[in-house]
């Protein structure tokens, strides 16, 4: 989280410390449905090869997602996607995308609006104070309804696994996100979100710590927890 002409901002950290941390959250009372174009045909992709410097990376990712609930093991399935692994902090660790292109074209996608900039820009004018906070591993906050997990397979060297949370790269993920945030925070002023930042602002200091304490008590109340740091 990151506080701008307020300081570190550990005061507010300190009157939320449950909800400042990277344990994940998990909206309460959802559960996604992803919807299929005419019951289309599954899709399913042969395992990649993976050097074998990265197989043991690839396990500790996949230890990690297993661990944070986010995927599980499975036998088999109609749908699987290939996973892309993409090397980072000078190949120590890696960065595991499930490509799942072929499978956005066969889903149905709630295309949302984008923001404009305009109007998003008036809104803060005479703005002096503001705080961006970032929720942790956002996207993963939010469940697969039951009858979709399966969708979400895919495959690697080490077995099949599919999502139990949304997982990156899903078409609908998105636009669903933008819509369940506006539900999150209706009614909150002074206020901005895309995706999962969130812009707090006001004219003093007042009026962002008002507005800073009602979107925690809103993201506490339905289960969301934020990154410590941004």
């Amino acid at each position: 989280m990151f506080v701008g002409n307020v300081g570190d901002g550990e005061d507010v950290i300190r009157e939320f410390p449950d909800m400042f941390t990277d344990r994940l959250g998990e909206l309460k009372n959802f559960e996604h449905k992803i919807i299929l174009k005419n019951n289309d045909t599954p899709v399913v992709h042969k395992v990649r090869k993976v050097q074998n410097l990265m197989l043991s990376l690839l396990e500790q990712e996949i230890d990690k997602l297993k661990g944070m609930d986010v995927i599980e093991d499975i036998e088999s399935s109609e749908w699987l996607a290939p996973v892309v692994l993409v090397p980072k902090d000078n190949g120590t660790k890696i960065r595991m995308h499930v490509d799942l292109r072929d499978f956005n074209q066969r889903i149905w996608v709630d295309r949302q609006p984008l923001p404009n900039i305009a109007e998003t820009l008036s809104m803060l004018k005479g703005a002096k104070i503001f705080s961006v906070m970032d929720l942790s591993a956002a996207y993963y906050q939010l469940r697969l309804y039951k009858d979709s997990k399966h969708l979400t397979s895919f495959v690697t060297p080490l077995g099949a696994f599919r999502f139990k949370r949304f997982p990156l790269g899903l078409a609908s993920a998105a636009a669903c996100f933008q819509t369940l945030m506006k539900k999150v925070l209706e009614g909150v002023r002074n206020v901005l979100f895309f995706q999962n930042d969130i812009l707090i602002y006001g004219e003093n200091e007042l009026t962002h710590d008002a507005t800073l304490k009602e979107v925690l008590e809103r993201l506490r109340d339905n289960g969301l927890t934020v990154k410590r740091e941004k």
